[in-house]
């Protein structure tokens, strides 16, 4: 690589409703067990609204976008799993690099404090081994529906699948979703939905609420209800769900409704705030 090289990357400048297509600089090697992915498709997930709304982030200018799929460009020195045109999906966040005594908070990426964001050309992943998703495309076989189908286990289609884990349903039950956006307001959202009806004989009941929502505790207490959240690992879920896309089982991407170009990208944030697309898909020539 070039010195001083640069990627095209979508920049939020901290000025809250506006994002900018940005020339910055490319990631490199920084430690033995770094890896660079060189992204090829990316998404807009509605928790990137929360930098658009300006209600978090680190210090501007920073990239956004915690969601992408692309295939390795380099490789550290202790890298043992990978090696560089392999095709993987990079997960909303990388590996610790240690086993975890206590909790500890997630190393995001784009999250403006850390790691860089996905929403550009390439991403520099620590802990390359622990942190990214495998998936079996070469440059031969890969192409840009098989892409969004396989890059949504680093995020939407984990939390879907978590989320019904965590709900308890079994097959044949008849469930209500209330939030049905891809993942947005707490709900399970289209990708769950999706997922469960392969096995519901009645089809799911899907409804949208807005994002703030008075609590009834003493109702819920009083009608027996249970709530049941926990965090989503996706490299945890990924073999599985990989298996699924891989045998034809599955096909996630249908939730697509916009697939653009980079420099697109600031017109569809606009779009997607105003809940004119459930999920844009980014693809990097």
């Amino acid at each position: 690589m070039a010195p001083n090289a640069t990627m095209q990357a979508l920049v939020y400048n901290g000025t809250p409703y506006n994002v900018t297509i940005a020339n910055v600089s490319r990631p490199t090697i920084q430690n033995h067990t770094d890896a660079v992915v060189r992204i090829t498709t990316s998404a807009i997930c509605g928790s990137a609204l929360h930098f658009y709304h300006g209600l978090m982030g680190g210090t501007p200018p920073c990239v956004v976008g915690h969601e992408a799929i692309g295939h390795v460009s380099a490789v550290g020195d202790a890298v043992s799993s990978l090696s560089v045109g392999d095709y993987v999906v990079i997960p909303d966040n990388a590996a610790a690099g240690h086993l975890e005594m206590v909790p500890e908070a997630l190393n995001s990426f784009g999250g403006g404090t850390g790691l860089g964001g996905l929403q550009a050309e390439y991403a520099r992943v620590p802990f390359a081994d622990d942190s990214l998703i495998p998936v079996p495309l070469t440059h031969e076989t890969t192409n840009s529906s098989v892409e969004r189908d396989y890059l949504t286990t680093g995020d939407i289609f984990a939390t879907g699948w978590s989320a019904i884990d965590y709900s308890g349903f079994q097959p044949g039950d008849t469930v209500a979703v209330f939030g049905a956006g891809a993942t947005r307001n707490g709900g399970i959202g289209q990708i769950g939905v999706y997922m469960q009806q392969e096995t519901s004989p009645a089809a799911p009941l899907g409804d949208s609420i807005p994002q703030n929502v008075s609590f009834a505790i003493s109702d819920f207490f009083l009608k027996h209800l249970r709530y049941e959240a926990g965090i989503v690992d996706p490299k945890v879920l990924a073999p599985q769900l990989v298996e699924l896309i891989s045998a034809g089982r599955a096909r996630p991407s249908f939730i697509s409704t916009a697939e653009i170009r980079i420099d697109e990208v600031p017109r569809y944030y606009e779009r997607f705030d105003r809940k004119e697309n459930i999920k844009v898909y980014i693809h990097f020539p």
